[in-house]
């Protein structure tokens, strides 16, 4: 028989439930530079609405912020 611990703090998120990633869109800038009729418009990242970053649920812990030990 195997014994096991309690519930521990996720490795993977800290706890934090999600995984906070540069955004693929715009680098992590935030921004996103478009170029009509050679005219370059800068707009706010439709990706991740202007943070630079954009946080998806930890699939190590599926959103919990735990693991068994």
């Amino acid at each position: 028989m195997v014994k096991r611990g309690g519930d521990m703090t996720c490795p993977a998120c800290k706890g934090e439930r999600f995984i906070h990633m540069d955004c693929p869109r715009c680098g992590g800038s935030g921004l996103r530079t478009i170029t009509e009729k050679g005219v370059k418009k800068t707009y706010k990242c439709e990706g991740c609405g202007g943070s630079g970053y954009v946080e998806y649920v930890c699939p190590t812990c599926h959103g919990c912020g735990k693991v068994r030990g």
